[in-house]
């Protein structure tokens, strides 16, 4: 008798008049404009709280990083004016990384909030995130960011997957959230169970794809002169040029 119950609810499912219904009830959902969207995403990941951590997780993990070689060590305890000097050329650079992330990233991710979120959605989304609150939130996540893990893959010259970005804005989130006060806490959290909140949550596998995808594939630009720029302080502490050993 069951199995007949479910069979008759799964053809009420599939028939015309709800797939109709469905069709209708979609149809009424107004979405945002471009512009609506972009400025949430403007909110959301603002360029410069990105930019400070990327200088932040520079300065602090990449010497560390390089130890973890025992090629590029033995480099550091030889030369110890390297690891500041390749730091220094790295973040001479940032800019050019960011112009390069920020066109590749706020053009896609403004075309999934248009496909995933409404325009109600995106109103209370960007009011809460515009808020206080909201500004606190986003910035303790920021500087909160633990890049171990993408750290211990670049020392292999691994690519970094979306479980290791997931796992990455889970801690920060962790303990961004620890950091709130009670009443900040509670508004967060009355938003995320919120459907405006819960709807975005559906959307972050999306957004994380592609902020990995820009991770992982650094714009051209950026890549020749970070290069450029790596060599010549490289060549100023060693008096070797590396250009001209890859040559040989």
């Amino acid at each position: 008798m069951r199995s007949l119950i479910f069979a008759a609810a799964l053809g009420a499912i599939s028939s015309p008049a709800v797939s109709a219904a469905s069709a209708a009830t979609e149809a009424a959902v107004v979405k945002p404009s471009e512009a609506e969207a972009l400025a949430f995403m403007q909110v959301y990941s603002p360029a410069d709280l990105r930019r400070k951590a990327e200088l932040s997780i520079l300065e602090q993990n990449f010497v560390p990083g390089m130890r973890k070689n025992p090629d590029t060590a033995t480099l550091l305890d030889t030369y110890p004016n390297l690891g500041p000097e390749l730091i220094k050329a790295l973040a001479s650079q940032i800019d050019i990384y960011m112009k390069e992330y920020n066109d590749g990233f706020y053009p896609r991710a403004t075309t999934l909030v248009r496909q995933s979120l409404s325009k109600d959605d995106v109103r209370e989304l960007t009011s809460f995130y515009n808020s206080a609150s909201g500004r606190k939130m986003l910035r303790m996540a920021a500087e909160n960011i633990d890049p171990s893990e993408i750290i211990e893959r670049a020392t292999k010259n691994e690519k970094i997957d979306e479980g290791v970005a997931q796992r990455q804005t889970i801690r920060s989130g962790i303990t961004a959230i620890a950091q709130l006060s009670d009443d900040e806490r509670a508004e967060f959290f009355q938003l995320a169970q919120s459907p405006a909140g819960q709807h975005l949550k559906a959307m972050l596998p999306q957004l994380r794809s592609i902020q990995t995808e820009l991770m992982n594939n650094p714009g051209p630009a950026f890549q020749a002169s970070a290069s450029k720029a790596m060599a010549a302080a490289f060549k100023r502490v060693t008096g070797f040029d590396p250009s001209e050993a890859k040559g040989k």
